[in-house]
């Protein structure tokens, strides 16, 4: 007789998965100055040389940097640009 069981990788490809889509993490400038030690004027300077990650507008006066691109920034600052 044959063996009828199945792999967990082919059961989990056989059904849509369940999980949400990652959502994007969105970090405010109090968090952004402690997290790179720069202060905020340091930070919209940077800004606007290309030499930052752009803020992204989260409500009418709310900003924030998401998550993804601050970690690419601290990964390399000095040769960090922004994509054009």
């Amino acid at each position: 007789m044959p063996d009828r069981r199945v792999s967990k990788s082919t059961l989990a490809a056989s059904y849509p998965s369940t999980t949400p889509a990652p959502v994007a993490a969105f970090v405010r400038l109090r968090e952004v100055e402690a997290r790179t030690g720069l202060s905020g004027k340091t930070i919209y300077r940077k800004m606007a040389r290309g030499e930052f990650p752009k803020s992204v507008r989260l409500g009418a006066n709310a900003v924030g940097w998401r998550e993804s691109d601050l970690r690419e920034w601290m990964a390399n600052p000095m040769c960090w640009t922004a994509a054009a």
